[in-house]
């Protein structure tokens, strides 16, 4: 708060407490109080001090209370007038403060509530007065002035309390009255109904009795109100750790309530399918079709009960393999009223396993493959030995009467298979050394120009110069091997686009050309041994390429096309500085 909006609270709080001063100058009568019964002024004294203690909380949270003692001070007011009520308003604020050991500002803000109240009681008891109202004699018939009574006190309450928010609340003053208009006007009403009561009580041949019964209703209703809250509270946070619980599980569970047809999601689920709740239960409900993921949603409408089903799901362009299990949910009577499905992400899981059996498979077929290339190598020494000395000696009629550079050419096609079969069983930890791509690329394009391939490629080259830890012999073969593959992809006339950029720590290359493409039945099994398309390939080389640059802490992947030409990512972590 200000300086200036500090002196102007003050002020108001000052002219507040004046004005209280001016009401108990004019108003108040001693000779009024010495025909009362003073047993009954006691009473009413001690029930305002434990209305105010027994205050009632609000439903459900508690967080707002309400007094009783508006209620008392109103039946005082009507039944035996403001003179009483003003007596009783002084004696039970000096108890408070008593009570409290309220400090010197606490005082000064004491005394501002007890002015407000004097002022609003005297606003409504002449209201009451107004509308024809006599003290000490109520009856159905003159309602009219009792309900402007209790009009006015909430009225005055609000005007008097205008300026105090908006010296406090740093210009959220509609916020705050508004807030306080809805928080209050139930009270008033149960006011209306409890000062009605009481003043009935008070008219009573006993009125000292009918106070104490509505003193100890009081009193029952406040520990009843306080022991419900407290339940509540309990309740929400049960409910609160168990939900916290649920949301902290790895886990997107789904609970389906088939009799109110409600759905209930945890965070999991919703950030695995990435959708909100209104959106899945359209689907459920048949209200919307889904655009994607099929089979996730024929599963999640299913009612019967599965265990450990594989489930495609696409969120944001990305596919995602859950495991889904569906149980029954029971309620605390052991009866059926819907559905669990819980699901977990298992896409980095079956990736690493399809790797570990790739791993094994290679493993025994390198196994089978070194023992069958030292096999196979043995008897082709001899038939090279045999063959180059035919090839020096036989004239050239005889060379092409024997096919001799046939044989030759088909040899070396042969020992080239070998080489890929020992490579498969070995390929050899990497030498690494730091790099550049881009010499590497440079000293391999010679051997793609025209006179080499008798084909019209065209290079685009555009990656970006960063040292690598790599090591260059075998990197060479796998560039070499994805470059012979597009060029034999390419009819006559294309193009071969090699591109780079750093992502999260890692160089990604890639390679695309618009040759014939890859068929899509076998793009997923690509880079398992014998995969080829071509008719005189071994189905080696991808396999080769795939095992070089995972021992590089790389990774190689096709990009999925439909149309031609095909695209390969190879990622290589960079060196640090």
């Amino acid at each position: 708060m200000s300086y200036i909006s500090s002196k102007k609270f003050n002020a108001y709080i000052i002219f507040i407490v004046m004005v209280m001063i001016g009401i108990y100058s004019f108003q108040f009568d001693y000779s009024a109080l010495l025909r009362m019964n003073w047993i009954l002024i006691i009473t009413l004294t001690v029930g305002i001090v434990l209305s105010d203690y027994f205050n009632i909380p609000k439903p459900p949270k508690g967080i707002l209370a309400y007094s009783m003692d508006t209620s008392l001070y109103i039946a005082v007011l009507i039944t035996f007038g403001i003179e009483v009520a003003l007596f009783l308003l002084l004696v039970s604020s000096i108890i408070f403060g008593v009570i409290r050991k309220l400090s010197k500002i606490q005082w000064w803000r004491h005394l501002f509530n007890s002015s407000i109240y004097s002022i609003m009681l005297t606003s409504s008891y002449y209201t009451y007065l107004l509308f024809d109202g006599e003290v000490g004699s109520f009856n159905l018939i003159k309602i009219t002035s009792f309900l402007a009574t209790l009009f006015v006190y909430f009225i005055m309450n609000i005007i008097l309390l205008i300026p105090y928010y908006y010296l406090t609340s740093s210009g959220q003053l509609k916020i705050v009255i508004k807030s306080f208009v809805n928080e209050t006007h139930s009270i008033y009403f149960i006011t209306l109904a409890s000062s009605y009561i009481l003043i009935i009580l008070l008219n009573n041949q006993y009125p000292v009795f009918g106070l104490c019964i509505f003193i100890f209703i009081i009193i029952l209703l406040s520990v009843t109100f306080r022991n419900n809250i407290k339940l509540f509270e309990e309740i929400t946070k049960d409910k609160t750790y168990r939900e916290q619980i649920l949301n902290s599980l790895p886990v997107g569970v789904i609970t389906i309530d088939d009799a109110k047809s409600k759905f209930d999601f945890n965070t999991t689920a919703k950030k695995l399918l990435n959708m909100n709740t209104s959106q899945v239960t359209e689907i459920l409900n048949k209200s919307a079709e889904p655009l994607h993921s099929q089979d996730f949603w024929r599963h999640l409408s299913s009612k019967e009960k599965y265990k450990n089903v594989k489930a495609e799901y696409e969120a944001d362009d990305n596919k995602h393999l859950l495991l889904m299990s569906q149980s029954e949910l029971i309620d605390q009577y052991e009866e059926l009223i819907g559905r669990i499905i819980y699901f977990i992400d298992i896409t980095d899981t079956e990736e690493l396993e399809q790797r570990i059996h790739q791993s094994e498979k290679l493993a025994l077929l390198g196994g089978v493959a070194a023992g069958a290339a030292h096999e196979i190598r043995n008897p082709l020494a001899v038939i090279q030995g045999f063959l180059t000395l035919m090839n020096e000696s036989l004239g050239e009629n005889d060379k092409e009467r024997f096919h001799i550079q046939l044989l030759l050419k088909e040899f070396k096609r042969i020992d080239s298979i070998v080489d890929e079969m020992l490579l498969i069983a070995k390929p050899g930890a990497p030498l690494l050394k730091e790099v550049y791509l881009e010499d590497i690329i440079q000293e391999i394009l010679p051997l793609f120009d025209a006179n080499e391939t008798s084909k019209e490629i065209n290079f685009k080259i555009n990656i970006e110069r960063i040292r690598l830890n790599l090591d260059s012999k075998q990197i060479t073969q796998v560039l070499y091997n994805l470059f012979r593959n597009s060029s034999e992809a390419i009819e006559d006339k294309g193009w071969i686009s090699l591109s780079s950029k750093v992502k999260n720590g890692t160089y990604e290359l890639l390679i695309q050309d618009n040759g014939q493409g890859i068929p899509k039945e076998i793009q997923d099994k690509l880079f398992d041994p014998f995969q080829t398309t071509k008719v005189s390939g071994t189905g080696l080389g991808l396999t080769i390429v795939q095992r070089i640059i995972e021992n590089h802490n790389g990774k190689i992947e096709l990009v999925p096309n439909e149309g031609e030409g095909c695209l390969f990512i190879i990622s290589l972590p960079i060196v640090n500085n």
